[in-house]
C-alpha cells in the first residue's frame, strides 16, 4: 500500500470524487482530472494503471443506466478504430517521457479545438459520404484508442466526435461509456499481460475506489437536471482547462 499523509489522502479522495462526479455527468473526465495529480504521487506507469482500473469501475456502474441511448452503429466503428490506436499508445507509454506524452495530449486537444471550431460538419445523404463518415469516425476511434494505452485518456477524441456530431447529452454519455466498456477493458487485459499489474497501483486502489464510486453516483444523479446547452460549454470548458494546464506545467518543467 502506498504510504500516504493526511494531507495527501484528503486531496487524492477530493480529486477523485470530483473527477468521478464529472465524468458521470459528461462521460469523460475523470483522467483529465487525475492523472496529472496522481503522477505526483506514483509513477506514470502505476499512476495510468490507477487510472484505467478506477474508470473501468466507473464505466460497469454506468452502462447499465446509460446504454439504451447508444448510437451503436457510431460505437461499433469508434472501436473498429481504437484497435488500432491500442498498439502505437501502449508504445509511447513504454518508450516516452511522461513530460512528452503530456504535452502531446495537450497539442492533440488544442488542435481538436481548432478544427472543430473552425471546420463546418457537411450533411450528405450519399452513399460516397457514408463511407468518408464511417473513416472519419475511425479516425477519431483510432486517436482515442492510441490515448486509452499511452495515457489512460480516450475521452477528449470521443467528446469531440459527439461535439462535431451534434449529438445530444444523453448519447454522448451512452457512447462514450459503451466504447469505454470496450477501450479500458482491453487496456488493462493488455496492461496483465505486458506489466501486470503493480504493487503500488494495488495499494493506491484502496485509497480511490470509495471516492470514486460516490463520485459516480453523484454525478448521475444530477447529471439530468443539466441542460444541453450548459453540458456542451462544462464539456468544453474541461477539455480547454486541461490542455492548458498539462502544456504550461509542463513547458516550465522543460523550461526551468
Amino acid at each position: 500500500m502506498v504510504d500516504l499523509s493526511i494531507i495527501q489522502f484528503a486531496l487524492l479522495a477530493l480529486v477523485t470524487f470530483f473527477a468521478a462526479m464529472t465524468q458521470s455527468i459528461t462521460g469523460f473526465g475523470f483522467a483529465l482530472l487525475t492523472l496529472p495529480f496522481y503522477v505526483l504521487i506514483l509513477d506514470l506507469q502505476s499512476a495510468v494503471q490507477l487510472t484505467l482500473i478506477s474508470t473501468f469501475i466507473i464505466t460497469i456502474i454506468l452502462v447499465p443506466v446509460v446504454y439504451k441511448n447508444a448510437p451503436l452503429q457510431t460505437c461499433k466503428q469508434l472501436i473498429q478504430g481504437s484497435c488500432f490506436g491500442f498498439p502505437l499508445g501502449f508504445i509511447l507509454l513504454n518508450y516516452a517521457t511522461t513530460t512528452s506524452i503530456q504535452i502531446f495530449v495537450s497539442v492533440v486537444i488544442f488542435s481538436a479545438i481548432f478544427i472543430s471550431f473552425f471546420l463546418k460538419k457537411q450533411l450528405s445523404s450519399n452513399s460516397e459520404n457514408i463511407k468518408s463518415s464511417a473513416l472519419k469516425t475511425g479516425l477519431y476511434g483510432f486517436v482515442s484508442g492510441m490515448m486509452t494505452t499511452s495515457i489512460a485518456m480516450p475521452g477528449p477524441a470521443l467528446a469531440f466526435y459527439a461535439q462535431n456530431n451534434s449529438l445530444g447529452k444523453q448519447e454522448t454519455r451512452a457512447m462514450i461509456f459503451m466504447v469505454f466498456l470496450f477501450s479500458y477493458g482491453t487496456a488493462i487485459l493488455l496492461q496483465l499481460f505486458m506489466n501486470g499489474i503493480f504493487e503500488t497501483t494495488r495499494g493506491s486502489l484502496v485509497y480511490v475506489l470509495i471516492p470514486a464510486i460516490f463520485g459516480t453516483l453523484f454525478g448521475n444523479k444530477i447529471s439530468g437536471k443539466i441542460p444541453d446547452k450548459i453540458f456542451r460549454k462544462f464539456v468544453n470548458l474541461i477539455l480547454i482547462l486541461t490542455a492548458t494546464y498539462l502544456l504550461l506545467s509542463n513547458m516550465i518543467k522543460l523550461l526551468g
